[in-house]
């Protein structure tokens, strides 16, 4: 069965070459018009949005699909309409060059419009069309002005025409204000929390009707909280002893004033919540256990307090020991170097290999007392900043003090080394050789020691 088309055949002297496909094989002529093409696939597109698919939302209203070339008007082709067929007059097709003479209604496409069968067919004519054509058809048929002007019409007022409508279906509702008990809180339907208003499920919504159901579910839900006064953060402690609570807090401060001075961070910061609580209590006995959060606090700086002075027992002990046993072995090498002299040189001749009328024999014994006559004095001034501190009421010594006491007799030895050089370049260029001097081989360990004493006071770190 053929349906009748509307289209009239182009003119004799300009025979229009349609591009037709045959259903089976689906073979490409080579002379279709490209343009003439994508004017269809445009009309596909707007038959798609029609249907409420808005592929082209984002496009410009006055979009430019009309081919770039200008195509034959129908005036130039002498018929008032040339897509009008006739009436009873059969459709003509144009011919492929093999001799084949298609129709563009054929059986495969019986059950469908003149111009939705024109668009399935441009759609598959385009897929199997090549990327160049060799020639290009002489004219091509232009649809008319009437046609054109509805075919311009753009699809965003299409689908505007339709978000109009189902506005109309579905007015906006404003939700009811829930009921309040005699606390000032909402009640809520257990229904309204479990599930969101009911739509009809045969009904096409838009997107602002599904947004408004939406908040209107998601707004009842959000407030479910907002009732709560701010009484009902903390649990009451009606029962707690008043008396007990107080001697707590008058226990808490004197316990802090013993163990941190007035002006620290920790003693003010305690006091001050220990006075809030106190007002809190004194105020209302009932809320009690915002006095409790206050006291935990307190508590936990007492804590905290705690272990800083127990950390300062371990670091002090360990301290001690440290420096100790530098000034022990500092005064032994000290008596070796000053009693034993003769026997030291034999020793370094012995295992340093040093020659036995070199300069740096007879500079040895005096460097290796300088050193550690520095490293005394630096120990002997960290055992002093350590018994000054014991006896400060709130003293404490922490890791920077440690670490200092570590330090100070090994920077005293260094230096000490360093005056022995500088003293030795100097007795060579004299020619003095502390060997025989006394008083020459004492000079460097004597500056090297009051250098290790004057340390803290050279470094600004004396109490």
């Amino acid at each position: 069965m053929v349906v009748e088309s509307s289209q009239q055949p182009m003119p004799d002297e300009q025979p229009a070459k349609m591009p037709a496909l045959m259903p089976k094989n689906g073979a490409a002529p080579a002379d279709a018009d490209p343009e003439l093409l994508r004017w269809r696939a445009e009309i596909l597109l707007d038959e798609m949005m029609l249907g409420g698919v808005d592929v082209a939302a984002g496009e410009p209203l006055n979009r430019n699909a009309w081919p770039s070339q200008p195509m034959p008007s129908p005036a130039s082709s002498g018929s008032e309409n040339s897509w009008d067929t006739a009436a009873g007059a059969p459709a003509v097709a144009g011919a492929y060059e093999n001799g084949h003479v298609g129709g563009m209604n054929g059986p495969g496409v019986s059950g469908l419009t003149e111009r939705e069968g024109a668009s399935v067919r441009a759609a598959a004519f385009e897929r199997t069309q090549p990327a160049q054509q060799p020639e290009q058809p002489s004219a091509a048929p232009t649809p008319s002005p009437s046609d054109r002007q509805s075919w311009v019409a753009s699809a965003e007022e299409r689908y505007r025409k339709l978000a109009r409508q189902q506005e109309q279906d579905y007015p906006p509702t404003t939700p009811a204000e829930p009921a309040t008990n005699d606390a000032g809180d909402y009640l809520w339907p257990e229904e309204s929390r479990t599930t969101p208003p009911a739509v009809e499920a045969t009904a096409t919504m838009s997107t602002p009707t599904v947004r408004r159901v939406a908040n209107q579910f998601a707004g009842s839900v959000a407030t479910v909280a907002s009732g709560g006064k701010r009484s009902n953060l903390l649990p009451r402690m009606s029962t707690a002893d008043v008396e007990a609570v107080q001697r707590e807090i008058f226990t808490l401060q004197s316990e802090i004033d013993v163990r941190l001075p007035a002006n620290h961070e920790s003693n003010e910061r305690a006091r001050h919540l220990l006075e809030k609580a106190l007002a809190i209590l004194q105020a209302d006995a009932t809320r009690s256990a915002e006095v409790e959060y206050y006291l935990q606090q307190v508590r936990t700086i007492f804590q905290r307090v705690q272990q800083t002075i127990d950390w300062s027992s371990i670091y002090r002990n360990r301290l001690l020991v440290y420096l100790s046993a530098w000034v022990l072995l500092t005064v032994i090498v000290l008596t070796a170097s000053t009693l034993y002299r003769s026997q030291l040189e034999n020793a370094l001749i012995l295992y340093a290999g040093l020659a036995p009328e070199g300069l740096a024999l007879q500079h040895g014994v005096a460097l290796i007392a300088a050193c550690f006559a520095g490293a005394l004095g630096g120990a002997i001034s960290m055992l002093v900043s350590l018994q000054h501190q014991s006896h400060l009421p709130h003293g404490f010594i922490d890791r920077k003090f440690g670490l200092r006491g570590l330090l100070l007799p090994l920077l005293g030895a260094a230096v000490g080394g360093l005056i022995a050089l500088l003293l030795s370049l100097i007795y060579t260029v004299i020619g003095i050789n502390p060997a025989q001097s006394l008083l020459a081989a004492a000079l460097p360990a004597l500056l090297a020691f009051l250098f290790g004493v004057g340390q803290e006071t050279l470094y600004g770190t004396r109490d």
